[in-house]
């Protein structure tokens, strides 16, 4: 998985290079576009799981498959905002995957911009701008460690062989 996340954020930070060479760059479309490019196909493999997929599978693994009630209640919309990885068990388990790739989608232009902006501020006689880049870096680094830290310990989920 994590070589899909490499080349998804890979591609993502070239193309808004790109764009933003050619001062083309727009932060609300490149929410929206990526929402609905993700969404639509989504919300109709949601629709399907809920309705016409159980009626489709009749034998022995009726009872397996059947259950997603997940899908048919409560919790569809989840999966349609990518929120599925903070609630717990979600319609369609494997989606956790657009989950985590749309909120690490959030958060890129929180290290893009600043990256594209300083490499093109002032001069670099002292390196001033490799250390800001080093500290900028060290925090993202620190904090996208800490906050599952954080949640393994909240929920009380060791990893085996430790406790």
């Amino acid at each position: 998985m994590d070589t899909f996340f490499f080349m998804s954020g890979l591609l993502v930070g070239y193309l808004s290079f790109i764009e933003l060479d050619k001062k083309r760059f727009n932060l609300l479309m490149f929410y929206i576009l990526r929402y609905v490019r993700l969404t639509i196909p989504l919300a109709f493999a949601i629709g399907y799981s809920a309705t016409l997929f159980v009626p489709m599978i009749p034998g022995p693994l009726t009872e397996f498959f059947g259950q997603n009630d997940a899908c048919m209640g409560r919790s569809w919309w989840e999966t349609l905002l990518y929120v599925n990885i903070y609630t717990g068990p979600a319609c369609m388990g494997h989606t956790w995957y657009l989950s985590a790739e749309w909120n690490m989608f959030l958060f890129s232009p929180v290290v893009m911009l600043p990256m594209y902006y300083l490499s093109k501020w002032g001069s670099n006689k002292y390196g001033i701008r490799k250390w800001l880049w080093l500290m900028v870096w060290s925090l993202f680094f620190i904090g996208f460690t800490m906050v599952p830290i954080g949640m393994v310990l909240r929920s009380n989920l060791a990893p085996y062989g430790i406790l």
